[in-house]
This record gives structure tokens, C-alpha cells and sequence, in this order.
């Protein structure tokens, strides 16, 4: 399980900040696929399609592409479209979508 083999790897201190980090990373990707929902929704004036994780997969995951490689870069791309479902499926709720972005994100 990753969270049990970043807590052997990091050490206690190191796995508690890293998981600080993914609370704001989720967050953050959250922000693009909240904004870039809305704004798309209002331009082409359809509600189901995942605008906000397309745009997350475009940027957050273009960058992964060219930074961390191709294979993380196509998954994280993928991640984000799955996200970006998510927050649809949950009526657009961020309460609801935070932790369940979280979980998806970390497990």
C-alpha cells in the first residue's frame, strides 16, 4: 500500500509534511478543475462534460509530462480527468469532492 511504503521511506517526520503537501496539491488541482468548470460551463453552456479535469489533465498533468516523464505524466493526466468526474458527480459539493479527491489522490 503507498501510504505504509511513504511512511517507511520518509520516516515519520517526512511523511507527515508530505502529506501536508498533498492536502494543499489536492487543493490546488481542485481550484483549476472548480474555475475551469465554471468558466467552460458558461462558455459552451453544457454541465456533464469535465471541463475542469480536462483543464487540470492540460496543465497540472502537461506539466508532470515534461518534468517526471511520460508514463507519470499520461497518469496524472488521467487522474485529473477522473477528478474532474468526481466533482460533477458530487453536484459541483466541495465538501464532498475535497475528500474524495484526497482519497483518490493518496491511496
Amino acid at each position: 500500500m503507498k501510504v505504509i511504503r511513504e511512511f517507511h521511506a520518509n520516516g515519520p517526520a517526512r511523511f507527515v509534511f508530505q502529506y501536508i503537501y498533498y492536502c494543499f496539491e489536492v487543493t490546488l488541482v481542485l481550484l483549476i478543475i472548480i474555475f475551469g468548470q465554471e468558466a467552460f460551463e458558461r462558455w459552451f453552456h453544457l454541465r456533464h462534460i469535465p471541463y475542469g479535469g480536462l483543464l487540470a489533465a492540460v496543465t497540472w498533468g502537461a506539466a508532470h509530462f515534461f518534468t517526471k516523464g511520460s508514463s507519470t505524466g499520461i497518469g496524472i493526466m488521467i487522474s485529473a480527468i477522473a477528478y474532474g468526474c468526481v466533482y460533477l458527480l458530487v453536484n459541483r459539493d466541495l465538501r464532498r469532492a475535497w475528500p474524495l479527491i484526497w482519497l483518490m489522490f493518496v491511496l
